[in-house]
């Protein structure tokens, strides 16, 4: 099973709802985020330009990441 479909399809599938509220608000005609589209097409951009960097980085586990990790997880 690849990693597409094992996240991002249920994500996405969870978070459909969201996305639709999410484009109809990005196309109203006087909305104050229609700068919406813009901001994803950057990020992805961005993604795809820093993707070989991260494949070089060595995988390893912070320490530090756990005190953000139990309480989000507690609540």
């Amino acid at each position: 099973m690849t990693t597409f479909v094992a996240v991002f399809l249920p994500l996405a599938v969870a978070y459909a709802g969201a996305f639709v509220w999410m484009w109809d608000s990005w196309m109203l005609t006087d909305s104050f985020y229609a700068h919406g589209p813009l901001v994803v097409l950057v990020a992805a951009s961005m993604i795809w330009a820093w993707r070989a960097r991260w494949r070089q980085t060595p995988l390893h586990v912070d320490p530090r990441g756990w005190w953000l990790l139990a309480p989000g997880l507690a609540l």
